[in-house]
């Protein structure tokens, strides 16, 4: 599901562990985990679907990835439409402490059509800044 990348050695970080589609709904399982050393609290993630302005790839071939923040940079995307979040189950306002891990699931709709998607999912901001992961769904 990950686009093979170095995840960062401090920081918090999120991997997309597994999605699910349905006729009308994604359904994405997440992880956070934090290895920086304060604790860091968890959000229900804004999710937003930005809209490539290049197109270096092929966005078929990462269809189904979660993908690398150079890799979504090469698409000088545009921030897009926010995506309503129908369901977001994870502990919510929570904090995880450091080297902690918290998995949740949110759950978002989206139009019956066969072209994958940009999705962004931001989870507040940390120490060292935002905390976002992109991906082709």
């Amino acid at each position: 599901m990950r686009e093979k990348s170095k995840d960062a050695v401090s920081g918090v970080n999120v991997t997309l562990e597994q999605v699910f589609r349905s006729k009308d709904a994604l359904y994405i399982r997440y992880t956070i985990a934090n290895q920086s050393t304060a604790p860091f609290r968890i959000t229900s993630p804004d999710v937003y679907q930005p809209q490539p302005t290049q197109q270096p790839i092929s966005i078929v071939s990462l269809r189904n990835r979660q993908i690398s923040p150079q890799t979504f940079a090469a698409f000088k995307t545009t921030l897009g439409p926010s995506i309503p979040v129908v369901i977001a189950d994870s502990p919510v306002a929570t904090d995880v402490a450091p080297g902690g891990k918290s998995t949740g699931v949110v759950t978002i709709h989206v139009s019956q059509g066969s072209q994958p998607q940009f999705y962004q999912l931001r989870f507040g901001n940390s120490q060292s800044g935002p905390i976002a992961v992109e991906a082709v769904l």
